[in-house]
This record gives C-alpha cells, structure tokens and sequence, in this order.
C-alpha cells in the first residue's frame, strides 16, 4: 500500500470519530490490523474494504484513492468506465508463447545445422566441438518449444473459459480500483500488470475482484467487464479496457 493511502484511512478514520480499537471492534477484527493499515504495512482485504466504505458512507474507489477514483456521479449513481469505446487488453502469455516458439524452433533449426556440419569434418575434436554444441542447443530449443507449448495451451484454456462464462455467466460492469504494475514482460510503454476492480451483484453488495495479469500502457486509464457464475461466484472472469489518457475528454469514457 501506499503511504497516501495509509494516511487517507488515518483521516477517515479520525473524521468518522474512532478510535483504532473502536474502528477494529466494528470490523471485528484486531487493532493492530488497523495500525498495520495506518503504517502503510498492509492492505485491507476484501471484506475490510467493504465495511470500511460501508462505515464511512463512500465507496471502495474514494477509500482508495480518494478523490481521484475515476468515477463520475450521474442522478446520485456511480457509473463505471465505458468499455465499449475502449481497447480489450490482452494477457502476455500470447506474446511469450510466441516468443518462445520461435527462439525454440530457431535454436532447433541452428541445432541440426551444426549436426549436419560436424559429419563433414575429418578433424576428430572439431567434429566432438559441433556435436556437443548442437546437443546443447538442440536441449536448449526443446525446452523453449515446450515452454511455447504451455503457453499456448494457457492462452487456450482461458479463451475456453471466457466463452463459457460469457454464454452461461452474468455480466457486470466494474469500477478499477487500483492497477499493480508487477514484475515481468516489459516493452515502451507497455508492463504487465494485473488489476483491481469492484462491481455491485444483484444482491446490492460491492465485490473486489482481480484480473489475471495483463499486459498494458502505463499510460493509460482502465475500465473492466466481470463476467461471473450464477451457481459459484468464485468462478468469473475480469475483461479488462484501455483507454490513453492523451484522449483527454473523459465525458466519452464513462456511462
């Protein structure tokens, strides 16, 4: 967490008139939590969040981000970011796999060259030279072929899942809470990230959801589509949108 974030659930806190051990009592849970959250220490989880914004009258946005949460009120209700005018945001195990699949098969391709070679040398230590160095790189493209192959297999369960859920599950728009810029594929503008999002179910309650790791500008602003099980939902998917914020005008990006 960040610190601005400590010190906005400090205010909030104080605003509302509690003290740490009032506040932990309401959310049954430890003072220390709450002095953890308050040092920037920790995060709320999900059902912290929840009866915090429920406590302070806002919502998990304004809890976090106070008010910069991209949110803007139409008749007293919060809309979500529009995702129909924006760009579906993909995952990078496409590109990895991509990726790997051609240094593996490139790695084969130079592996069976240095094999062909070695057979046209009378030199003994020259030949046992090229022999040893296409096994190594003959190894070395199996595993970046196979790693390929997993990547792929990943980026073919998930579009099996998505369709499922997005025939059978209940769609909802979401709100982006807060985008974590992780570890990993990194290219310009674009990192991977995975994303924070809450949407209302249709028993009125705000439920925080994470996306899968997605890879995105950095420079960009987020809306997010949640579809999810009727029977379980544990099982959803999270579409995630960009927009540029060079675009500017958000009065287009939310409805």
């Amino acid at each position: 967490m960040d610190y601005k974030t400590a010190d906005r659930l400090i205010k909030l806190r104080k605003k509302s008139g509690y003290s740490q051990e009032e506040l932990a009592e309401q959310l049954n849970i430890s003072r220390q939590a709450i002095s953890k959250w308050e040092r920037g220490e920790s995060l709320p989880d999900t059902e912290n969040l929840i009866g915090l914004a429920a406590l302070y009258g806002i919502s998990i946005d304004e809890l976090i981000h106070g008010n910069n949460a991209k949110v803007i009120v139409e008749n007293g209700v919060k809309k979500p970011l529009r995702t129909s005018n924006m760009k579906l945001v993909r995952t990078p195990f496409r590109i990895v796999s991509i990726v790997h699949l051609i240094i593996g098969i490139s790695l084969l391709g130079v592996a069976a060259i240095l094999l062909g070679l070695s057979f046209a040398f009378d030199n003994a230590d020259a030949t046992l030279a090229l022999k040893i160095t296409s096994g190594a790189l003959a190894f070395s493209g199996l595993v970046e072929t196979i790693l390929g192959i997993v990547f792929r297999s990943i980026v073919a369960k998930d579009k099996r899942r998505t369709a499922r859920l997005k025939q059978e599950g209940q769609k909802f728009e979401a709100q982006t809470i807060d985008v974590k810029w992780v570890a990993g594929f990194m290219a310009g503008h674009y990192r991977s990230a995975k994303v924070e999002c809450s949407y209302i179910n249709n028993e009125g309650k705000s439920c925080l959801v994470k996306s899968k790791m997605i890879l995105a500008r950095m420079d960009a602003d987020f809306g997010a589509t949640i579809y999810v099980n009727h029977q379980n939902p544990t099982d959803y998917i999270v579409e995630v949108f960009s927009q540029s914020k060079a675009l500017g005008n958000h009065d287009h990006d939310y409805r």
